[in-house]
């Protein structure tokens, strides 16, 4: 029966998951570095092919409006994750008086692979500033900017709007074309007037290196809309598509562009977090990690035994990890669900995923089976309750892990060992897996692996559409790499062509991840199956040996 207490549970878990996007959002810029951008001059000749591909089809657009092409610049990111550089192409129409810029580094929510601004000055010095799908992602503006923000999709709409709008009583348009320096002026005032109002609104905070976003009110409102606008901004680019007739020429010139950032994209690395950063996320994610199981009615005496089970379990992760080579490790927790241990490499053999997998479950596993012998032979170690404590749910929680079902380390090192470069067996295990868990949590009457089955039930589609992907690439007879040929269908099939670029990104390097997978050898698989199979069988067959004793 569910009481009041379990109801009270659900509600306040259900409020968790709805704004989990934002929370998880929050939790991952909290702990990134914000600096103001590096602004450099820079030639035509100086762009890359790849970027001259990109603005190709928005230049064409620029042009047959009346605008001409006049200089441009790239600017370092404010958000320091990647080695990402922003060109801004500037365009100026000398009839309407109108600046455009194109800022060409992909952005979540924007159209696809670059965003246009068109930008009207004022002889007051105020300014009218119009964006298709993008100002979400601004952190603040200056009060003397007119912000008109609309949901098109087109930016010849947007264009015509701006023409519109910029129509304001006793403002009258400054005529007269930027410099590059004026250009460079104009970046450099926007963004230094960014960081003073995010840091009047406590959106950031000042720091020893920089700046960095600051745990607030106003922090999770920007998120929160940000979020919002993204989905906005795709369903906006979702129905132009639908509804407007492109021509094959755009339309080759639009996957084009996309292809060209998908490849960027893909080709980027971010940069690794420091020491300190980790140690934060680290600590921070484990107080909200206890506060919240405290609210939920987990005993505070337990917190603490549980909590070091974790840390156990995933530096056991953590150190075959770093043993195999693994960057950018981390350790941190997981509020409600548990904890978990980061690493990346872009290579990894099955023999270095089986052992990684392996050595979450199995030292806790020992340190169990090490203290029960122990307590066994010094009767004064049987009155220590809370070794006792510890050693009973170190065994269970860590069994538990072991048991094949995704996405625990079990379910991993089957999933390893059997179904690694065939998509279907690994979706139809991901479903299996998932039954089970809506099983066990019925029979329980659980409600955190209730909302855990319902987590992984709203992925079904995402899991489905990888392994589709990744079928329909292995098919295929070609000898073009898998990484052209993955970029090429997520930008020109259905029913990926409509994803945001964001989401490409994600899909593709799954997808590249178990297409450039190693299959086991046969000897790995017979063994590690064996010595797997072993682990999970213990206690039936070491009751079975008690029974014949």
């Amino acid at each position: 029966m569910f009481t009041l207490e379990n109801i009270l549970i659900f509600i306040f878990i259900t409020l968790l998951v709805v704004k989990f996007q934002t929370i998880f959002t929050a939790v991952i810029l909290y702990f990134l570095d914000i600096k103001k951008p590096i602004i450099t001059m820079m030639s035509r000749d100086e762009l890359s092919e790849s970027t001259q591909e990109i603005i190709k089809p928005y230049e064409e657009v620029l042009l047959k409006l009346g605008f001409e092409y006049q200089t441009q610049i790239n600017s370092t990111f404010m958000v320091t994750r990647y080695d990402l550089l922003q060109e801004s192409i500037y365009y100026y129409h000398p009839v309407q008086a109108v600046h455009a810029i194109i800022d060409t580094t992909p952005m979540a929510g924007c159209l696809r692979s670059a965003t246009i601004s068109f930008v009207t000055f004022y002889e007051s010095q105020n300014m009218a500033l119009t964006y298709d799908c993008f100002i979400h992602n601004i952190i603040a503006l200056p009060s003397n900017i007119y912000t008109f923000d609309h949901y098109y999709g087109s930016f010849k709409e947007a264009y015509t709007q701006h023409l519109k709008e910029r129509e304001i009583e006793g403002e009258k348009a400054l005529r007269g074309v930027l410099s590059q320096e004026g250009l460079y002026n104009y970046t450099e005032y926007l963004s230094d007037e960014m960081l003073e109002i995010s840091l009047e609104k406590n959106i950031i905070r000042s720091t020893e290196e920089g700046y960095k976003f600051s745990l607030s009110l106003p922090f999770l409102s920007y998120i929160n809309n940000s979020i919002k606008g993204i989905k906005k901004a795709r369903q906006s680019l979702k129905k132009y598509l639908q509804t407007k007739e492109v021509s094959p020429q755009k339309q080759t010139l639009f996957y084009s562009s996309e292809q060209k950032a998908l490849e960027q994209r893909l080709e980027e690395k971010p940069k690794e977090s420091t020491k300190s950063n980790k140690i934060k996320l680290f600590i921070f994610s484990a107080i909200t990690f206890a506060i919240l199981f405290g609210l939920v009615g987990i005993p505070w005496t337990v917190l603490p035994i549980i909590m070091t089970v974790l840390i156990i379990h995933e530096l056991g992760h953590f150190w075959a990890m770093k043993y195999f080579g693994y960057k950018d490790t981390s350790i941190f927790f997981i509020p409600l669900f548990g904890a978990a241990a980061k690493g990346e490499k872009e290579e990894t053999t099955p023999f270095e995923e089986y052992i990684v997998y392996l050595a979450g479950p199995l030292p806790g596993i020992i340190i169990s089976i090490t203290i029960g012998i122990l307590m066994f032979s010094n009767p004064e170690l049987r009155s220590n309750g809370l070794l006792k404590d510890y050693a009973l749910m170190s065994l269970v929680l860590n069994y538990i892990n072991l048991l094949p079902i995704f996405p625990l380390d079990g379910g991993k090192i089957v999933q390893t060992l059997l179904f690694t470069r065939y998509p279907k067996a690994q979706f139809y295990f991901f479903l299996l897996s998932l039954l089970v868990i809506i099983l066990v949590a019925l029979m329980l009457e659980s409600i955190f692996l209730g909302f855990f089955a319902v987590i992984l039930f709203l992925s079904i589609n995402h899991h489905y559409r990888i392994s589709q992907l990744i079928e329909s690439i292995m098919e295929q007879q070609s000898d073009t790499p898998f990484k052209q040929r993955v970029i090429e269908m997520l930008t020109t099939q259905k029913p990926y062509i409509d994803e945001p670029l964001n989401t490409k990104v994600s899909m593709a390097k799954q997808a590249l991840k178990i297409l450039n997978a190693q299959k086991p050898s046969t000897l790995l698989m017979v063994l590690g199956l064996g010595f797997y199979a072993l682990l999970v069988l213990a206690p039936l067959i070491l009751k079975i040996g008690v029974g014949f004793l």
